[in-house]
């Protein structure tokens, strides 16, 4: 009864699916179009069973069997004959069957016990058609037993296509019958087969699996709700979802959506539907286990949904694309043609050329693209504007300003530590604490280029190497360098650039300098930052603190260009002689790096190793002409060059061998003399040849004269100007300097080059009278030594101070005179004769304005030698600040203060007790030059300035006179 129940049912299904048997072929065709066969090449799996050559299958042994649906024509026809055959044989089968009847098959006995193939990355549907590539030993085992016979098996998908060996336990249990239509032979031994899905079954029992799978199976029919308007409205909304897809999809023809309304059955539209998903296998097995057709039907109304989605919007960027194509090829197209027709008239614009010129330049700077937008808009503008109208002028300028600047140009980067260390010892002398932290500086960028690294602030006195600093920078790092001079800048517009609505307006220093370097990474020198200035027109130094904050500049937006640019990639360098002037928010983004002053002994070897060679060479004459002796050197920097650095001491050197070159010219023939002369000069250069080894050019020569000596030619030519060389002296000249007597400058033959000198030694004149008192002071140009001066008068006792102090040194002074009041007794002062004078302190040098605490000391000093009628010793200088109660605090520019003492001669330094830890940044033979002496006291100072007996016998008299009017 069971079995011809099962008969019945499979019958019914048969009968339904007959109805649509002629559009097989186009429905085939359909399943193509969706797409799966496109899935199935991807894999490398040939579909064309019609083919004679079996199909190039490249399948590892032991490989899964895959699959996709079949859906061309051959593979719909081609086996038409075959199975006609396989019908005959199946009906003298002896076991228990059911049959089914389709569109490709007549009648097939479907047998309750059948062999399985397990398959992966496919689901085979009722009704589809799909081609499966066997790897297996055991399924080419199934096949050679199946295809002589019934060829029915069971196809089964696997739960994970990683599983090469499958068990029962890896598969689902429910699979779909299927005829072997087509079976091929590709090379190396591996098969590929065709088969039809007949229909559903559920595995009951593993029966055997060697040498295959065998199970008893269970056929499945589709179950169908009860007639229902819900029920056909479901049917009818999954025809039109799937001919919406149609519509949507380009590669599927219009014949497709006659196809669909022949389906009559509800199940056969859902499975035919449902094999042709682009869904996962989970969720096409998924819906081949959905008994229920109207489930089935919703489950496939949801996923068309979901594909139309995505299909309609695929099409919807499409046809964006498409618009946006075809505007451009328009525009083109007819600008080409608007262009090819002004040629033929002859009316060819010279403004469309310059436009198309520049922009042409802007997309070879590859500017960012919010800049590319704004210069569109100024191009599209500058096209429609006359020439002769003034926004044209302004229009071209930005744009010809955005097309030069170096938006997406750099250099790369060539760091060798040990060569920037070789780079920074041959420019600079000593400053190993500064060398050494810019090491470390180029270090971090070597590790971390993309890093936002310090801004540095080199802060000195003039001419200590600040601005030579920063190129040997530039040059360690394989960069350009820019300096821009901030000193005088008064108008925020220098930084940031003017507006383009007015007249005249150009971009910033900052945009103008990478412009000149055609960089976007160079090294930015801003020097003199302490010099900015600010009035009514806005204060550079606001403007500065964008440029110089790694966080913000890298969207800097210039007021002339309106858009940003980016300066992240930019090393800034700022130099200072003085911090005092430079606003608290820009100094907090620097790191400040103090360079001191010079002392003399390094001044003597800067001028021997560098500034004399290149003085030399800067006025024509070699190291053999002219000689510059030690002494010399040492009485020139002693008497000609107070300063903290050596620009003016280069300056004054340059001076001193200017006046050789004049000596050594007045000896030489005159240029006429040498030209009429030129057979005799060249005998004579060919004797001096000959000469002393001392009247030769060496190749090593570093100097001009030398370089110009070697470089002559042989023929006697003296034009010198090719290739940007400099002129060269006539042979006649050349012979003559050869033969010059050499030139050694004496200190006393510096009078005669220099004049009298600058600067001499006051302290034996001024330490010789009570009331003079020498302090020293930092300075925006280094240290100096500072003299007090103090003079009492009859009077009321009041405190007169002038000299161009400021506030701080009046207060200084105040504090001086009430301290030396309070402990007038106790020096052995008479207490009324503060009452009955006036005291008048003047600090000389009144036209430069002095202020600071740390002359305390020295006010307080010149004070008391006035009123203890004891001079101060002369080569005692000191510095400090002083409290009401005697103290002595610390102060700062220790070491620039000892260099001064040091170069003026002083012997001891007087310093508070506080600042003995900065004696240790002092240069060693500084050091040794100068006895420190530390106080926490006025008493000690005044115990190593004054007598010290003196005070001792004052104070003990007037003890003694105190004690005998008390007796």
């Amino acid at each position: 009864m069971k079995s011809k129940a099962s008969k019945t049912s499979v019958n019914q299904m048969a009968r339904k699916r007959s109805a649509w048997a002629a559009k097989q072929q186009a429905a085939a065709e359909l399943l193509h179009l969706l797409e799966q066969a496109a899935d199935a090449v991807r894999r490398g799996v040939d579909v064309d069973v019609a083919a004679e050559e079996p199909p190039q299958a490249d399948l590892k042994n032991g490989e899964q069997s895959r699959g996709a649906v079949l859906s061309t024509p051959a593979a719909a026809n081609a086996p038409a004959t075959e199975v006609e055959r396989l019908a005959d044989k199946a009906s003298a089968a002896t076991d228990r069957t059911a049959s089914v009847s389709g569109p490709l098959v007549h009648q097939v006995r479907i047998p309750d016990e059948l062999p399985i193939l397990p398959v992966r990355e496919a689901v085979a549907f009722p009704g589809a058609v799909i081609p499966l590539a066997i790897g297996r030993d055991s399924s080419r085992r199934l096949l050679d037993d199946v295809m002589p016979g019934e060829k029915i098996i069971g196809v089964v998908t696997q739960k994970s296509e990683l599983v090469e060996n499958p068990q029962p336990s890896d598969l689902y249990t429910m699979g779909t019958v299927a005829i072997v239509l087509k079976m091929l032979r590709a090379p190396e031994g591996h098969q590929s087969i065709v088969v039809h899905g007949l229909v559903r079954f559920k595995i009951l029992e593993v029966i055997s699996q060697d040498p295959y799978m065998k199970a008893k199976v269970q056929l499945l029919q589709d179950e169908l709700p009860q007639p229902s308007p819900a029920f056909d409205l479901l049917v009818q909304t999954v025809k039109q979802s799937a001919q919406r897809m149609i519509e949507l999809s380009p590669n599927i023809p219009d014949e497709a959506a006659g196809i669909l309304n022949d389906i009559d059955s509800p199940g056969t539209l859902a499975d035919f539907l449902a094999a042709n998903l682009h869904e996962s296998v989970a969720e096409k097995q998924s819906i081949l286990e959905e008994i229920g057709v109207e489930n089935r039907l919703t489950r496939v109304r949801d996923k068309l949904a979901a594909r139309i989605n995505q299909l309609e919007l695929q099409e919807k960027i499409h046809s964006q694309v498409r618009s946006s194509i075809d505007k451009t090829q328009r525009n083109y197209f007819l600008q080409e043609q608007l262009k090819a027709i002004q040629k033929e008239l002859g009316q060819e614009d010279e403004q469309s050329g310059e436009v198309a010129d520049l922009r042409s330049r802007i997309e070879a700077a590859r500017v960012p693209a919010v800049v590319k937008k704004e210069t569109d808009r100024e191009l599209a503008r500058l096209a429609n504007i006359p020439q002769a109208s003034p926004e044209f002028g302004v229009i071209r300028s930005f744009l010809e300003t955005v097309a030069e600047l170096p938006w997406s140009v750099g250099t790369q980067d060539d760091l060798d530590i040990a060569r920037a260390r070789h780079i920074l010892d041959r420019d600079h002398y000593d400053l190993d604490k500064i060398k050494k932290r810019i090491i470390e500086f180029l270090a971090v960028r070597r590790l971390n280029p993309g890093g936002r690294g310090p801004i540095l602030c080199f802060l000195g006195p003039p001419g200590v190497g600040k601005t030579s600093l920063g190129k040997s920078i530039a040059e360690s790092l394989g960069r350009k360098f820019v300096r821009m001079s901030l000193g005088g800048v008064r108008d925020e517009a220098d930084i940031r650039g003017h507006r383009r609505t007015y007249i005249g307006a150009m971009p910033g220093r900052i945009i103008q300098e990478l412009r000149k370097a055609g960089s976007n990474n160079p090294v930015m020198m801003l020097d003199e930052v302490d010099k900015l200035g600010a009035d009514f027109r806005g204060d550079p130094a606001a403007a500065l603190l964008e440029v110089l904050d790694p966080q913000q500049n890298s969207t800097f937006q210039d007021h002339y260009l309106g858009v940003p640019f980016d300066l992240s990639k930019v090393i800034f360098i700022c130099t200072a002689n003085y911090m005092e002037p430079v606003p608290p928010a820009l100094k907090d983004r620097m790191e400040i790096i103090e360079i001191p002053g010079y002392a003399q002994q390094d001044k003597l070897l800067i001028a021997r190793r560098y500034l004399v060679p290149r003085q030399l060479q800067e006025n024509g004459i070699t190291r053999h002409q002219c000689e510059i002796p030690q002494t010399t050197l040492n009485y020139l920097i002693d008497h000609y060059t107070r300063e903290a650095g050596v620009r003016n001491l280069e300056r004054t050197i340059g001076s001193v061998i200017r006046g050789v070159a004049a000596k050594l010219a007045e000896n030489l023939p005159s240029e006429k003399a040498a030209v009429n002369a030129k057979p005799q000069t060249s005998a004579a250069g060919a004797s001096a040849a000959s000469g002393p080894a001392t009247a030769k050019p060496q190749s090593g020569d570093p100097t001009a004269a030398g370089q110009v000596n070697q470089a002559a030619s042989a023929d006697g030519k003296t034009d010198g100007t090719a290739l940007g060389q400099p002129m060269k002296p006539s042979p006649a000249v050349q012979a003559a300097l050869k033969l010059a007597k050499r030139v050694i400058v004496n200190p006393g033959d510096l009078h005669a080059y220099l004049g009298p000198t600058l600067f001499d030694s006051e302290l034996a004149l001024r330490s010789t009278t009570p009331g003079v008192a020498t302090g020293l002071a930092y300075t925006p140009f280094g240290g100096e030594i500072l003299f007090v001066e103090a003079t009492r008068m009859p009077g009321k006792g009041h405190l007169k101070l002038t000299g161009q102090i400021g506030a701080v040194m009046r207060e200084s002074a105040q504090a001086a005179y009430s301290l030396l009041k309070a402990n007038a007794a106790r020096l052995g002062l008479d207490e009324k004769a503060f009452a009955q004078l006036d005291v008048h302190v003047h600090v000389p040098a009144g036209a430069i304005p002095k202020d600071g605490p740390s002359a305390g000391v020295a006010m307080y000093t010149a004070l008391a030698s006035l009123f203890l009628n004891q001079p101060a010793r002369p080569d005692v200088a000191m510095t400090g600040e002083i409290t009401l109660r005697g103290l002595v605090l610390p102060i700062g520019g220790v070491k620039e203060k000892v260099i001064a003492a040091q170069r003026a001669g002083i012997k001891t330094v007087v310093l508070p007790r506080r600042n003995e830890k900065n004696v240790a940044e002092v240069l060693p033979h500084v050091r040794k030059a100068i006895r420190f002496v530390y106080a926490d006291t006025v008493d000690d100072v005044l115990k190593h300035v004054l007598v010290v007996e003196r005070i001792r016998r004052k104070s003990k008299e007037r003890k003694q006179l105190t004690a005998g009017k008390a007796g």
